[in-house]
């Protein structure tokens, strides 16, 4: 990897680390008290194995976090389908509002399960392979 190439997955692994960290402060990735509450008390109990896959287990999970992405993009299509305007940033249509928003759930996808060094170098990956492939990749449209 060049010396840009491991620029840029610095850069997106702080835009992952920070969207992740937005997203925990507002409560996107909270477990309910009482899960908490049992956590504490199996590591306290001397569980710490325990309490360490029960506090994996609760975490969103990868399929919930897809789903939101999807939610994203469908929302993109339509904006584009209608050709509106975001409501909160009017400044933007709203299908590039929705695609920031789509940016946004998989880094903080990567970023929640310890992966948003990784999000950064396969992207870098698929860019180089991309580059390898034949026009439109063999296709007509």
């Amino acid at each position: 990897m060049n010396k840009e190439e491991q620029g840029l997955v610095s850069t997106i692994t702080a835009w992952a680390d920070l969207m992740y960290s937005d997203n925990v402060k507002k409560g996107f990735h909270d477990r309910p008290k009482a899960v908490n509450e049992a956590i504490d008390q199996l590591a306290g109990l001397g569980f710490a194995g325990l309490a360490t896959r029960l506090a994996d287990a609760t975490k969103k999970n990868r399929i919930e976090m897809s789903g939101l992405v999807v939610s994203e993009i469908a929302e993109a299509i339509e904006a584009t389908r209608t050709d509106a305007k975001d409501d909160h940033l009017p400044q933007f249509d709203g299908d590039i509002v929705e695609a920031a928003d789509a940016i946004i759930r998989l880094m903080d996808y990567a970023a929640s399960h310890g992966k948003a060094r990784i999000l950064g170098e396969a992207l870098i990956a698929k860019m180089r392979y991309n580059r390898t492939r034949p026009f439109m990749h063999g296709k007509k449209c």
